[in-house]
C-alpha cells in the first residue's frame, strides 16, 4: 500500500511552484500526494493567492477528517534534503518551502505551466524586488545590478536589458550607465503569466526571490550566463540548496 503524503502549500507563486516540485519528487519515490492549500483562507500577509489552477495540475485536496487523521498520527516534516534519512510512516505531513534545486524538474514543470521553449537572443532579464523587501530590509542594492551587468557586458556585448519589476516608481536611469530597453511593471496582470514573460531571455540577473530563480531555470540555456545574490537573504536564513554551479555569484551587501 502507498504511503500518504499531505503537502501544505503556501507563499506565493514561486514558493508554490517549488513546493509542488517537491510533491513530484515524492510521487516518484511512490507516495499518494494530497494537497492542503488553506494557506489561502486569510493566513497569508501579504494576501497572495494560490495561483495553481492549472489544467494540467491535478490538486488532490485533503478533506477536513482526513487532514485531521494526518495531525494525529502522521508523522511530520519541514524542510528535507532527500528520503533516504527520513523515517517515513503511512502517513507524511510535509511543511517545508523545499528551495532546492535537486527537486528541480524542468520539463515536469514546463509541461504543467504550458511553457514552450523560446529565446530572445541577444538579452538579459533583470528582476528587482523592491516593495515587500524594503520593509524586511531585504532588496538588492542597485551596486549588485550594475556588476553583475558589468561582467556580463564584459563577454557579451549589444545586450538589450529587460526590467521586470514591482517597484512602479523605478526609472532606467537606476542602473547607471548601462542601458535599459524596457521596464515591465506587471501590476495588472498574473505571476504565472509574468512568470512566462520572464523566462524567455538569453542571460538572467535574478532578484533573491523564487519566482525569477524559476524563471532562469526554465529559460536559461547552456550559453546562458545566471547571476544570483550571496547570500540570498541577508537578514534570515533562507537560503537556496544547489544551485547549478555555472552559475555567476554576485555579493549581496548593503552599502
Amino acid at each position: 500500500m502507498k504511503k500518504k503524503a499531505l503537502i501544505n502549500i503556501k507563499g506565493g507563486l514561486g514558493n508554490q511552484l517549488f513546493i509542488v516540485l517537491f510533491a513530484n519528487y515524492l510521487s516518484k519515490n511512490g507516495f499518494k500526494i494530497y494537497h492542503d492549500i488553506g494557506y489561502y483562507s486569510g493566513n497569508d500577509p501579504f494576501n497572495r493567492k494560490f495561483e495553481l489552477k492549472l489544467k494540467n495540475f491535478k490538486l488532490y485536496l485533503i478533506s477536513p477528517i482526513y487532514k485531521k487523521l494526518f495531525k494525529l498520527f502522521g508523522r511530520s516534516f519541514g524542510d528535507v534534503d532527500n528520503l533516504s534519512n527520513l523515517n517515513t510512516s503511512f502517513l507524511n505531513h510535509f511543511t517545508g518551502h523545499y528551495q532546492d534545486m535537486n527537486f528541480f524538474d524542468k520539463e515536469y514543470l514546463m509541461k504543467l505551466l504550458e511553457i514552450e521553449n523560446s529565446e530572445n537572443k541577444n538579452s538579459v532579464m533583470i528582476h528587482i524586488r523592491r516593495n515587500d523587501y524594503i520593509n524586511l530590509d531585504e532588496e538588492l542594492q542597485e551596486t549588485y545590478y550594475i556588476e553583475a551587468l558589468n561582467k556580463l557586458k564584459s563577454k557579451y556585448e549589444n545586450l538589450k536589458v529587460f526590467v521586470f519589476t514591482d517597484d512602479i516608481n523605478y526609472k532606467k536611469k537606476n542602473l547607471g550607465s548601462h542601458e535599459v530597453s524596457e521596464v515591465y511593471n506587471p501590476t495588472d496582470e498574473s505571476p504565472l503569466d509574468t512568470l512566462k514573460k520572464m523566462i524567455s531571455y538569453e542571460h538572467f540577473i535574478i532578484a533573491n526571490s523564487s519566482l525569477s530563480l524559476i524563471a532562469a531555470s526554465i529559460g536559461a540555456k547552456n550559453t546562458s550566463m545566471v547571476f544570483y545574490p550571496d547570500p540570498w537573504m541577508r537578514n534570515s536564513n533562507v537560503t537556496i540548496k544547489n544551485i547549478e554551479s555555472s552559475w555567476k555569484s554576485i555579493k549581496n551587501i548593503k552599502s
